[in-house]
């Protein structure tokens, strides 16, 4: 008794900063009448999924690919599907990920107005059209936008009470290029390059957050957080996936539960 494909697994198309429609991976197998519950987990023989994208245990692919996943091949992303009943099946996605669709209308508009003012002053200029800015009705977008302009994160070595002293920029590999982080032996602390950057998304912190929780594993620290909400919830994310893996240190985080940020979002994230 084994599991087998239905048929050949089409080639998935996405685009960047796009929702997904959830993909359900159990529709591409035939899976036999008595197989229970079948565990989905992408293997690190692969890629990694873009950035952006989370599968569940339950093989359910869903999320929205980040700003600069795009890339000219697909992503060749090896999943593994275990079942106790049934031998380790091997699920191979090609995932194409397309640039961005353009913003198109009053969207459009707004996004470019206020990337200008962010960029004048960053840069000390002449405000534009301060007027308009100043007296239009703030969005919920709006909000995110600013709060995404302070996005750090500060990882402690939670078994090391030294305070921190002599930082040095810190050259970690797969952390994005708008980001530095900083190494000071008890605590590494990462920091957006440019405040006002208007291409940094609140993706180039979760691909800095998840390359600092893969150096925290290697020094086998157990840690305690700070820093923006959601960089902090995507390395518990990070941890969790780690620890599932069982190579290594397991890594144990002080005074901090993914309950804090939101419950059941939280949930569908550790399983992914």
């Amino acid at each position: 008794m084994k599991l087998t494909l239905k048929a050949s697994v089409p080639v998935i198309e996405l685009n960047e900063l796009s929702d997904v429609e959830p993909i359900d991976l159990r529709e591409f197998l035939e899976v036999p009448a008595d197989v229970g519950a079948l565990f989905f987990e992408v293997d690190e023989e692969g890629d990694r999924l873009p950035l952006g994208l989370t599968l569940s245990e339950e093989g359910i692919l869903s999320g929205k690919p980040a700003q600069g996943t795009q890339k000219s091949t697909a992503y060749q992303v090896v999943v593994v599907v275990q079942d106790a009943k049934v031998p380790p099946f091997i699920l191979t996605l090609q995932i194409k990920v397309n640039e961005a669709k353009a913003l198109e209308g009053e969207e459009a508009l707004w996004v470019n107005k206020l990337q200008n003012y962010w960029r004048s002053f960053a840069n000390d200029l002449n405000l534009p059209d301060i007027e308009t800015i100043l007296t239009r009705e703030v969005s919920a977008s709006d909000i995110y936008y600013l709060l995404e302009r302070y996005g750090t994160l500060m990882i402690w070595n939670a078994d090391d009470l030294r305070p921190a002293d002599k930082g040095r920029l810190f050259d970690l590999k797969e952390i994005s290029s708008r980001y530095n982080v900083y190494d000071f032996d008890v605590v590494l602390v990462a920091t957006p390059k440019a405040l006002y950057d208007p291409a940094r998304t609140i993706n180039d912190g979760y691909m800095t957050a998840e390359a600092m929780i893969h150096e925290i594993h290697q020094r086998a620290w157990n840690i305690e957080m700070a820093g923006h909400d959601k960089l902090m919830r995507r390395a518990w994310l990070e941890v969790q996936k780690l620890n599932r893996l069982g190579k290594g240190h397991h890594i144990e985080i002080h005074n901090y539960s993914p309950s804090d940020m939101g419950g059941a979002e939280d949930a569908q994230l550790a399983a992914g």
